[in-house]
């Protein structure tokens, strides 16, 4: 798989963690995750796709992206940081 942009570390959340335990979930979590490196946004307003692609481009800010799954919505940030970037997987009441 080739990323569009530098991930750097992974983690998520307790409560991403809480969720795992049936593979439905994991397969949409992992589904989730294949079209976050692709820059497949997920379900937010345009304008703030358009704000992530620019984020990815210029390799600053942060991404942000939701997808609906069995569980409910969860997110997936990107904050690119001058020591490396760090993408968090979580769910919307842990931001």
């Amino acid at each position: 798989m080739e990323l569009k942009f530098d991930l750097g570390m992974q983690v998520m959340t307790p409560g991403i963690a809480n969720i795992l335990g049936d593979g439905k979930i994991c397969e949409e979590l992992l589904d989730a995750f294949g079209r976050y490196t692709k820059c497949d946004w997920g379900d937010i307003p345009e304008e703030d796709k358009a704000l992530n692609d620019k984020a990815v481009r210029v390799g600053d800010g942060r991404t942000l992206a939701a997808y609906n799954t069995s569980k409910g919505e969860i997110w997936i940030i990107t904050d690119f940081g001058d020591e490396g970037n760090v993408t968090t997987m979580l769910l919307p009441e842990e931001y």
